[in-house]
């Protein structure tokens, strides 16, 4: 019986860490987890490439809390392949978008809710399945900021990303994916101050890329070459 479970793990080993090459374009469909931040530049300042995950506390000059904020996104997306030079993704992020002064004297933070459609070109224009693949981002969305804690005090504007990202590939059919994107928006109340100048953005993210039907079909592509014995 031991030898029987030796045989049947090696078999079921092989199987699954032989993954079959496949080209992308075969699996065209590729599906990311995400999480990263989104920063402001606005009528209150910039805070672009700050990179503050930290949670702050607010307090008002009588010590009392004002505000504590979360900084953070998350979201998915799914990206289809077009060719070697080609994807389009269509996106979801939700967290915080917000900003404050070194002071701590100006300050605001605001949830959100963005979907974004993105063209990537893969200006290198390597083959389908390279290690290291940047791309350019270009593409529209739509974005909705809770100016105040109730859920009907949303403004809605429409944002025009543009950016970079990279995949690299850990195994067959699995990536990691970091991008970093600008946007300019069609609002400008999300800070509270309505000025010259509308709203900025720029969201920073990485995440865990896979290939469904790529992982699926390479985990039992090889059962024929790898057949475990017949035992009676």
């Amino acid at each position: 019986m031991k030898k029987l479970h030796t045989l049947a793990f090696i078999c079921l080993y092989l199987a699954g860490s032989t993954i079959v090459k496949s080209q992308t374009r075969n699996y065209p469909w590729t599906l990311t987890g995400m999480v990263g931040i989104s920063e402001y530049s606005g009528d209150m300042g910039s805070g672009f490439f700050n990179f503050d995950l930290k949670p702050t506390s607010f307090y008002d000059l009588d010590g009392n809390l004002r505000q504590k904020n979360q900084p953070g996104v998350a979201g998915a997306s799914l990206t289809r392949y077009i060719n070697p030079k080609f994807n389009v993704s269509l996106s979801y992020l939700h967290g915080e978008w917000g900003f404050h002064t070194p002071d701590k004297n100006y300050y605001f933070f605001k949830r959100m809710n963005s979907v974004d459609f993105h063209v990537q070109w893969k200006f290198l224009g390597l083959y389908d399945d390279p290690i290291i693949n940047p791309f350019l981002i270009a593409g529209v969305g739509y974005r909705n900021i809770h100016l105040t804690d109730s859920l009907r005090s949303l403004q809605n504007e429409i944002t025009f990303p543009l950016g970079l990202g990279v995949n690299l590939r850990l195994a067959q059919g699995m990536y990691i994916t970091a991008q970093s994107y600008f946007a300019f928006t069609s609002g400008d109340a999300g800070d509270g101050r309505i000025a010259e100048f509308k709203d900025k953005l720029w969201n920073h993210t990485i995440g865990l890329s896979i290939i469904p039907n790529h992982l699926k079909f390479g985990l039992f592509a090889h059962s024929r070459r790898y057949r475990c014995p017949n035992f009676r």
